[in-house]
């Protein structure tokens, strides 16, 4: 089992990420690779060993600061989250060999310390 915690609210909505493909293509290639490296940096730093068992099924625990936010729209950053673990090394890649073991997704509130965690299993 690994655990990931990333601080802060690094989530983004299916919304945005829509808004962001409609205007332009890079536009949306823009906030996806600074999202990525914002995610990717706090893996590296926590220095997360690579997974060596496949295929792994992903929970991962959303706890933000309000509801502002429906939760199947939070739940789109799993995309950025995924991709960031397999640009960090933590994931071989993120295909159907890799994830078919599964994900959920559980939503909090914690107004004090918002932030992501995730197990890999």
């Amino acid at each position: 089992m690994i655990k990931i915690i990333i601080p802060g609210d690094v989530t983004i909505s299916m919304n945005l990420i829509l808004d962001c493909a409609k205007t332009h293509w890079s536009k949306y290639h823009a906030m996806q690779q600074n999202l990525i490296n914002v995610i990717y940096y706090y893996l590296k730093a926590q220095k997360v060993k690579p997974v060596t068992e496949y295929p792994v099924r992903i929970e991962i625990d959303y706890y933000c600061a309000n509801k502002r936010r429906d939760p199947d729209n939070l739940s789109a950053s799993k995309k950025f989250l995924i991709d960031s673990m397999v640009k960090a090394g933590i994931l071989r890649a993120d295909g159907w060999e890799e994830t078919c073991g599964g994900f959920v997704d559980n939503f909090y509130i914690d107004k004090i310390n918002p932030r992501i965690e995730i197990v890999i299993n």
